[in-house]
């Protein structure tokens, strides 16, 4: 049982930050791809059973590779850690909060592990308009420069070892190698990452929650030698913007953020770097542009439902935007577009946006997620689109654009949708994880599936790593066994947890988790054991082969 006032960081880091899913509103991957099955206490039974040094020395593990389009459709690589090694890194995260959560506080970071409504604990919002434009006045206010900059390959760059260098300082850490000191916990996250990334000491897996703790610890300390030597800046992520009352000090900035950098061996992005004179606009011409355009295409007809936009001046609205991405090759545009324009569309205008979107959505992949919004928010058939959802899978297949193929897939799937035999065949000759996952789940290709997994569990382990999540799935759904060496994965098959859940119905570790996180406890009151809880239940009405936490 996890009952202390940081749970929320281990149920943060298992239940919803454990796959890339940090983005605000809409997520990395499709939400029918989730870890919220994932308690803490399913994951002590995991880590119990793997034991504390699992692969620590053979090879470590490998990871899912999950390729995310960007606005110029190259896709960047985000990861989906093996389970073993990612929970081994949430649970001495939170065993160790009280001291790493001082690391990871820098009040220059705009983005860090924080409590919030939402039970991320790790929520890229990049602060809404207002507070960001408040911000910017007040550090802005009798400074003539502004310097923009940031971190090449932040997170592929990550040195593990640095992770101690940030916490206990390079000579004490050079002390302890030597034999004359004692082994320090960043010492044991340092270890758990490098297993985590076959045992490589360079770089850290772009989306999990973990390497975001990692990051916060090391750019922190270069936030805290900033900022005694009296730089007004913020930081977000690996971004820095500072405001200067000279140039030569803008220039400072620039050399000493570049040389605290290299003591972990990072490096700044120069064709990222400006200095730039003071006064600017607080937004983009582009972002003033759209933001004017909607309100004047917005307007009341009926008093109780408010100001919308219609099928005419959503059309105007979509053509601007257009206009503008092609001016500026802003890769925001698009997407700040159809952000702005779902909350105001009036119903009558769904088929004309959803017909505008998925035809950009060829186009441009990273839309796709804006359709599954659209069509949350008017719950409407998506029949129509079967070709052209298939058209998307087959061109962002041949391009091995995970999200491409992986969101079409999670639309077709919500709507029972059926995949062509093109279609099909594109996804297995991509050999993508995330979609072959998708693709079983429908269950329009399992025997080719079944297939290609039965010889995966010949390979060896860094191989079967690489496709960790489509064995899980089919493990669950008992169309193959696990590996035998997969200890974790025993566990968590006896407790189903399911990272594709076909509805949102609650596990035992769920409910229980929920009545852990009562807010009204009364002080010095002790919380039963999952075992004695689950007893206490007495509910005869569930069925106990749903779920072996209450057998």
């Amino acid at each position: 049982m996890i009952f202390d006032n940081n749970r929320w960081v281990y149920e943060g880091l298992s239940r919803f930050n454990f796959f890339p899913n940090q983005k605000a509103p809409i997520g990395e991957l499709p939400p029918c791809i989730t870890s919220r099955q994932l308690t803490p206490e399913v994951a002590e039974l995991v880590l119990a059973a793997e034991g504390p040094k699992a692969r620590d020395t053979t090879v470590g593990y490998d990871e899912v590779s999950y390729l995310m389009t960007r606005h110029d459709n190259i896709p960047r690589r985000l990861s989906l850690i093996h389970p073993v090694p990612y929970l081994r890194m949430a649970s001495h995260i939170w065993t160790h909060w009280n001291e790493i959560s001082s690391a990871v506080g820098s009040e220059n970071s705009a983005i860090k592990p924080e409590r919030h409504d939402d039970p991320r604990i790790l929520i890229m919002n990049y602060e809404d308009v207002l507070s960001k434009s408040r911000h910017i006045l007040s550090a802005s206010f009798g400074k003539r420069f502004k310097v923009e900059t940031d971190i090449a390959s932040c997170f592929n760059s990550i040195y593990s070892h640095s992770i101690p260098w940030a916490v206990v300082g390079v000579a004490a850490e050079k002390a302890r190698m030597r034999g004359e000191g004692q082994t320090h916990w960043s010492d044991r996250l340092d270890a758990m990452q490098r297993t985590a990334k076959r045992k490589e000491t360079v770089g850290v897996a772009i989306g999990p929650g973990t390497s975001s703790v990692i990051v916060e610890i090391i750019l922190g300390q270069v936030d805290e030698r900033l900022r005694e030597k009296g730089y007004e800046f913020r930081r977000f992520i690996d971004d820095y913007i500072c405001f200067a009352e000279t140039h030569d000090k803008a220039q400072a900035f620039l050399s000493d953020v570049g040389r605290f950098l290299s003591d972990y061996r990072l490096h700044l992005n120069l064709q990222k770097t400006s200095i730039v004179e003071l006064p600017e606009p607080l937004s983009a011409s582009w972002v003033t542009e759209l933001s004017n355009a909607l309100e004047s295409l917005t307007f009341v007809v009926d008093e109780k439902e408010g100001a919308k936009i219609y099928s005419n001046g959503a059309t105007q609205y979509l053509d601007l935007a257009i206009k503008l991405n092609r001016e500026t090759r802003d890769g925001s545009i698009l997407k700040y577009a159809f952000g702005s324009l779902i909350a105001w569309i009036h119903e009558s205008a769904l088929y004309d946006v959803s017909e505008y979107l998925v035809n950009l959505a060829w186009h441009y992949p990273a839309l796709l997620p804006y359709l599954d919004s659209l069509h949350e928010k008017f719950p409407t058939s998506l029949d129509s689109y079967e070709p052209q959802l298939n058209a998307i899978i087959i061109e962002n297949a041949k391009h091995r654009r995970s999200d491409g193929m992986a969101w079409p897939l999670h639309l077709m799937r919500k709507a029972g949708l059926k995949l062509t035999n093109e279609a099909i065949e594109s996804i297995m000759a991509s050999r993508d994880c995330v979609a072959y996952t998708l693709l079983f789940e429908m269950h329009q290709a399992d025997d080719r599936i079944i297939d290609f997994a039965k010889d995966l569990l010949g390979q060896d382990a860094l191989e079967r790593d690489q496709y960790w999540l489509l064995l899980y799935q089919l493990a669950y759904h008992k169309a193959i066994s696990s590996h035998e060496s997969e200890k974790g994965f025993a566990v968590m098959l006896e407790h189903m947890v399911n990272f594709v859940p076909s509805n949102d119905k609650t596990t035992i570790a769920e409910e229980y988790c929920n009545y852990l996180n009562n807010p009204f406890w009364e002080e010095g009151e002790k919380p039963l054991s999952l075992g004695d809880w689950v007893l206490k239940q007495g509910n005869p009405e569930r069925d106990l082969q749903d779920d072996p936490f209450g057998q």
